[in-house]
């Protein structure tokens, strides 16, 4: 395999690493801001004085929400960086 092959497939490599850090950081932005939403329902709610139930419940959902969405993310990054070690193993093994 040439030198030019090598850069190629590593810049692809890179290039696929970076795509998913961004669009999983996009998602886990939506994600979280939904939940930062949803917080403040809880307080409006609160103030409305709407069964103290239901707010705990909505309560006990936002954190769901947000800690799903943290670990989401984090599993998504090391599977990235995986997949993106493996690429660039197979570019630099492959001679």
């Amino acid at each position: 395999m040439s030198e030019a092959e090598k850069k190629k497939g590593l810049f692809a490599a890179s290039a696929h690493l970076t795509s998913h850090i961004f669009f999983g950081s996009l998602m886990f932005c939506i994600i979280a801001l939904a939940a930062g939403m949803l917080d403040k329902l809880v307080k409006f709610l609160k103030g409305e004085g709407i069964n103290e139930m239901v707010i705990i419940v909505l309560g006990y959902v936002e954190s769901f929400v947000f800690l799903i969405d943290i670990a989401c993310f984090v599993v998504m990054l090391l599977a990235a960086a995986y997949k993106f070690g493996c690429e660039v193993w197979r570019e630099v093994s492959s001679e």
